[in-house]
């Protein structure tokens, strides 16, 4: 399992994740709105059980690139009390591991400041093969034809992208020579206010596979590589 993948996996591409694990609180009423998912339906679902149930419906049918508006998560640290919330001590995994059960504090909602561009979700089934571009226009609009201008509001998200900067250790752990630590400090401050939506999806996840299979997935999240030697990044 590729370092941070799982916990990327439930953290990109979840709008409004109740309890953290996948359910669904919205879906789209067919007139350029939201409306509420019953209580049943959000049972134990997942975003992608969501949307095979609801693959022929708007806005899947209509927009096989579909943008996720994106909040940006800082570096601002929580107070220990705040962050064992999250109650994953008892499985033996530690809080401070993980962006979503370490960082709270985010950017304006809706602004483009910080938050930038969204992300998409593509369904090839929907896309001709003459389509796909070797030297695609953008990350973020993969598909020049398909995919439309990746800003879109916040409030209009079906689905949302939570983007975590992280520590210093995990920012600048990456080769990119944009990393400064000026720039980190910059966008590490940011705080508009906290959300904490996704505080408890570790915890629905271990009901969901298990104490044991859950801590081989996650063993890896969190961990910063330096020079081939594995660093746990944690609070000093």
């Amino acid at each position: 399992v590729p370092e941070q993948f799982v916990e990327k996996s439930y953290v990109n591409s979840m709008h409004s994740i109740r309890k953290g694990f996948g359910s669904v609180e919205n879906f789209y009423n067919g007139r350029g709105g939201f409306g509420q998912v019953d209580s049943q339906s959000q049972s134990q679902q997942t975003i992608f059980s969501f949307i095979q149930e609801n693959e022929n419906n708007e806005p899947w049918i209509n927009e096989p690139c579909y943008l996720m508006p994106r909040l940006f998560f800082s570096a601002v640290e929580s107070p220990p009390s705040t962050i064992s919330q999250s109650n994953i001590a008892q499985y033996g995994l530690d809080p401070l591991r993980f962006s979503t059960t370490r960082f709270f504090h985010h950017a304006r909602r809706g602004a483009f400041d910080f938050n930038h561009y969204g992300k998409v979700l593509v369904d090839l089934r929907r896309i001709m093969d003459k389509e796909i571009e070797r030297d695609m226009y953008s990350i973020h609009r993969p598909n020049y034809k398909s995919c439309h201008r990746p800003v879109k509001p916040y409030i209009d998200g079906l689905l949302r992208v939570h983007h975590y900067l992280g520590s210093w250790e995990q920012y600048s752990a990456k080769s990119d020579v944009r990393r400064s630590r000026g720039r980190f400090e910059k966008f590490g401050s940011v705080d508009y206010g906290t959300d904490y939506q996704l505080q408890h999806w570790i915890g629905r996840f271990v009901e969901v596979v298990g104490v044991e299979k859950a801590k081989y997935l996650l063993d890896r999240s969190g961990v910063v590589e330096k020079n081939s030697v594995r660093l746990i990044d944690k609070l000093d």
